[in-house]
Order: structure tokens, then sequence, then C-alpha cells
């Protein structure tokens, strides 16, 4: 699943099929008659007109684990939090960059052990996350500092190793590979 850059539509990529959702697009109107459609019409959305609320925070960026039941979202808020992937409820918030910017990318490694994310004016913040042990009585993620840098390029992609040991981050213009050990380049 990813974000256009203008957040106004997801792509949602499964095996050689790729959907583009327009939040439009799910949203039918009330005085629609289905009766009134073609079959070949139903393949489509009905267009329609909605407000839009500009006072909600949206989301920009979304992230989805491989195994384990949760998702990470970035916000035009700046903030990245973790939801749980059944009912959709945030866990917690892990980390914010400035209130000002909107998270553009964001990376989670195969075992959720690190996250990272993109801000629109190039800064770079990683983490490394600590799931809630299943028997502990506080079911709250733990999250320690990793990185926090500015390139001074627009980034365009954050990439975790398989092996969860590096962090590539790519711009037009350069690449760079951060340990998540050693927090060097």
């Amino acid at each position: 699943i990813a974000f256009a850059p203008d957040a106004q539509r997801f792509y949602d990529v499964r095996g050689t099929l790729c959907n583009v959702w327009e939040p439009d697009a799910l949203i039918r109107s009330d005085d629609s008659n289905r009766e009134d459609l073609s079959t070949h019409d139903t393949l489509y959305s009905v267009p329609v007109v909605s407000s839009d609320d500009n006072g909600r925070i949206r989301v920009s960026a979304l992230v989805c684990g491989d195994r384990d039941a949760y998702y990470c979202a970035g916000k035009d808020d700046g903030s990245v939090g973790i939801y749980d992937m059944e009912t959709a409820q945030p866990l917690r918030k892990l980390y914010g960059h400035s209130t000002t910017v909107s998270i553009v990318e964001i990376a989670w490694s195969r075992w959720q052990k690190y996250i990272a994310s993109v801000d629109d004016c190039g800064r770079i913040v990683a983490k490394r996350l600590e799931k809630p042990a299943p028997q502990s009585a506080d079911k709250k993620w733990k999250v320690f500092g990793l990185l926090d840098i500015r390139l001074g390029t627009t980034i365009t992609q954050l990439l975790f190793s398989h092996s969860e040991e590096f962090l590539l981050v790519c711009s037009a213009s350069l690449d760079r590979v951060w340990s998540t050990k050693t927090k060097q380049k």
C-alpha cells in the first residue's frame, strides 16, 4: 500500500493487480439509486461531491507489518503511530517530527524492530521498537532513538535490509546506507 504524493489516493498492489483508491470513490451518494445503474456501471464508482473536513489530520504514509496484526501510519501533522490491524484502534503514538510537516515516506523492518520516516522537509527519523511481551501487564510498545538526520535533499524511498542491519535512504541525487547497529553511514 502506498499513498500518492498529494495524499489524494492510495495504491493497493496485490500480486499482478493494482487498485487505485480515491476517497470520494469510496463514498456513494445517498440519492443514487442502485436500480438505475446498468450492470456495466456497477463496476465503477458513482462520482459524488463531498465536503472536505480540513480540520481532520490526514494519513499521508502507511506501512503494514508482514507477520503481525499491526500497521503504522504517518500523518500530515508530523506524527507516526502504531495501530491494531483488526480494530484500527491506535496503540500509541511512536514519535513525531515537527507539527508543521507531513510524513511523506515510512518504512518498517521485516521483524518490526525498526521504523523510519521522512517528512516533506527532508528530515529522517528512525527508531528501534520493542514489542510488548505477551504476558506483560504493560501492553505499550517501547521506542528508542536510532537516527535523526537531514541530508539536504528530497528523500524518495526508505528501505530496511532483510536482516534489519541496514537502512537504505534514496533520493534523486544520492543513495546512502546506514547501519542500525553502529548508526554510521
